[in-house]
């Protein structure tokens, strides 16, 4: 069972739409119902805070970096383009979650008219709220590729329950099964970020559809090092998202996931799953199931 402060933080940041839904459930850890007063990144192997500095000099030590957001909070995307303008380097690789797998986004053709010509939609992402990182990564000089699929390959994905993904991806889910434990909280969450309205026998689908995802993701980075991933928080959990993929088949990459959050994990609360959690201030939102409840 959630308890109770976790699940106003799951409903809080529900974003509307179905996808939106999916996405911005999976953000939810269990917090502090107190806001984040200052910004602080928090190493969660024994819950110390660390510098800017200490957390940059890891980023760059790793293999594989998996950067998180809740999609709605523009401080995030402007924490994470001043970190990504820190992390560029030779040979680095961007993939986002916004872009279809695959795509490469081409700065020469504008900022807007590049992403949208590698699968960006300017209205499921809220445009211009993530120009801020977009800007930043094409400043860079570094490739930007997609590492998502297009909705309705995850929507046949979810129907077909992964028999219309292509071999590899469906290879990539056989090679790295989720712990009984694990999808039953997978599925947990995605109930409890739908405002427990979605019926039971829609559950199987739903986790289809997150696992479709976040195999393509994995695909994408497993091709290569170093490289950084931009994705919503539900991605980068480290217990069934895109780091639970590439951990099982590539145990000897260094893989290093960032959620970006509005509350500080609690000591005596369940484990976070991710390795560093940056706190920042809230976006203002209203109660996303109002919206629900009335539709």
């Amino acid at each position: 069972m959630l308890r109770s402060n976790a699940r106003r933080f799951f409903l809080q940041m529900i974003q509307g739409g179905a996808s939106r839904l999916v996405l911005a459930g999976l953000a939810a850890i269990s917090v502090h119902a107190a806001q984040a007063s200052t910004e602080r990144i928090i190493r969660i192997s024994d819950q110390s805070i660390i510098t800017k500095t200490q957390f940059i000099k890891v980023l760059l030590q790793a293999d594989v970096v998996l950067l998180g957001e809740l999609h709605d909070n523009e401080i995030h995307h402007q924490r994470r383009a001043e970190v990504a303008l820190e992390l560029t380097r030779p040979g680095l690789t961007f993939f986002a979650e916004h872009l279809r797998l695959g795509q490469r986004a081409e700065w020469s053709a504008g900022l807007l008219p590049g992403l949208e010509q590698a699968g960006f939609d300017t209205q499921a992402w809220a445009w211009p709220i993530h120009q801020v990182l977009f800007d930043a990564l094409s400043r860079t000089g570094q490739p930007l590729w997609g590492a998502n699929l297009a909705p309705a390959e995850v929507r046949q994905a979810a129907a077909t329950q992964g028999v219309s993904l292509p071999g590899p991806l469906r290879a990539l889910l056989a090679q790295a099964p989720l712990s009984p434990k694990d999808e039953e909280t997978l599925q947990s969450l995605l109930m409890d970020s739908h405002c427990a309205m979605m019926p039971a026998a829609m559950m199987p689908a739903m986790v289809w559809a997150q696992r479709a995802r976040d195999a393509a993701m994995a695909s994408a980075m497993l091709g290569a090092s170093p490289a950084i991933l931009f994705a919503g928080n539900g991605h980068v959990r480290t217990d069934f998202g895109v780091p639970q993929i590439i951990r099982s088949l590539r145990p000897d990459l260094n893989l290093v996931s960032v959620m970006w959050l509005e509350q500080a994990p609690r000591a005596d609360e369940p484990a976070v799953f991710a390795d560093y959690v940056w706190v920042t201030a809230p976006a203002p939102r209203a109660d996303p199931c109002d919206r629900l409840r009335r539709k």
